[in-house]
């Protein structure tokens, strides 16, 4: 459905716990931003249900084009590893 803007990605630990993390890509600046909020209520609302997963086990993270070199820059220095 191209104007539902989410790309969802499912993890577990190996010993039946489950998350997932709902990528919402930012809306144009033509599409109507109320209309982009009630399709992300909407999506959050069923994700759930569709996953089978609790509410408070789902995360969600903006997607937006950066601007320039924005993208590529380096965030932080963190040099902890967990395997």
């Amino acid at each position: 459905m191209p104007e539902y803007a989410f790309a969802i990605d499912r993890y577990g630990d190996g010993e039946g716990k489950q998350w997932a993390v709902v990528q919402e890509y930012a809306a144009p600046k033509t599409i109507d931003a109320q209309a982009a909020r009630w399709r992300r209520r909407e999506a959050l609302a069923v994700v759930p249900h569709v996953l089978d997963l609790a509410p408070e086990h789902i995360f969600l993270r903006e997607r937006r084009p950066q601007k320039g070199g924005a993208q590529y820059e380096k965030v932080a220095e963190e040099r902890a590893f967990e395997v």
